[in-house]
């Protein structure tokens, strides 16, 4: 815990570490690896006072930051602010400090109740996230199925055109006096006519193609209007592909949120505590 924790501390950019223990060796040992200063366990009230942040973790029974120890500290720091934060278990530093004023500890309850108050912001994010994924790939899903459409869709304006085209020769061939300009009011009037007769028929294949059983939809739409109809093994919109997808976004929701259970509950357990400082320097 102690070379876990000197490593977030020398990542996040702390100018100097001084490491005290019972064992000197055991200090220099710790304190070489990064590039701190080791101290035996007789100057810890006098490294007590020159810390802004104070980290203890030891296997003691009792308490090893005693409130005397730490007051004492206080008088000498004028007015300085002091960070106490307890990682051990059983705990190192007696409770009754945060009584004290400029201090501000924190024990592992503490930490617990920052990852858990962390995790349930990057839990929300997250869900937001995911449902936006969930809400593209259904869309993509939609978009893929409404493309099987397009041949036909395609294929219906063409014939239909034709069919408008071959109208105007025979119009023409019938009405030898028309001039250009009533020749023109005509192929408009008769181009109009056909888009307005595909105009829903079109919106509805495409919505058609859509839904659950779209290919039925578009083998019937490609009889109807003799067009060439699409393979047996087309189908409308994946609704196995679709079900996959809300059931891994379901699943991953409960998951985060059975964590974030789990750390809540954790830090519930712990004593109350008296002074809080923004979480960030956990």
């Amino acid at each position: 815990m102690s070379e876990l924790t000197l490593t977030h501390l020398r990542a996040n950019g702390v100018a100097k570490i001084v490491v005290v223990n019972r064992t000197l060796e055991n200090a220099q040992t710790l304190a070489s690896a990064f590039a701190g200063i080791a101290r035996p366990w007789e100057q810890l009230a006098e490294s007590l006072a020159e810390a802004d942040i104070v980290i203890s973790g030891t296997g003691a029974k009792g308490y090893v930051l005693t409130e005397t120890m730490v007051s004492t500290a206080l008088r000498s720091r004028k007015r300085r602010p002091l960070f106490i934060i307890d990682i051990a278990v059983p705990r190192d530093v007696d409770p009754s400090v945060a009584q004290l004023d400029g201090l501000y500890l924190y024990d592992i309850d503490d930490l617990q109740g920052m990852v858990a108050e962390g995790f349930a912001l990057r839990h929300h994010e997250a869900s937001q996230v995911e449902q936006m994924i969930e809400d593209e790939l259904i869309a993509f899903a939609k978009w893929q199925a409404e493309q099987q459409v397009v041949p036909l869709i395609a294929e219906l304006r063409e014939k239909s055109f034709a069919i408008q085209a071959a109208v105007m020769e025979s119009l023409q061939h019938k009405l030898p006096d028309l001039d250009e300009r009533q020749v023109d009011v005509l192929r408009k009037h008769t181009s109009s006519i056909v888009n307005q007769l595909l105009r829903d028929p079109i919106a509805s294949i495409k919505e058609m193609a859509k839904e659950p059983g779209g290919g039925d939809a578009l083998r019937t739409f490609a009889r109807i209007f003799d067009l060439v109809a699409p393979p047996d093994e087309t189908h409308g919109v994946d609704q196995t592909f679709l079900q996959k997808t809300n059931t891994s976004s379901d699943s991953m929701r409960t998951h985060s949120l059975t964590q974030a259970s789990v750390l809540a509950t954790k830090s519930e357990s712990g004593e109350t505590p008296r002074s809080r400082v923004s979480p960030t320097l956990a």
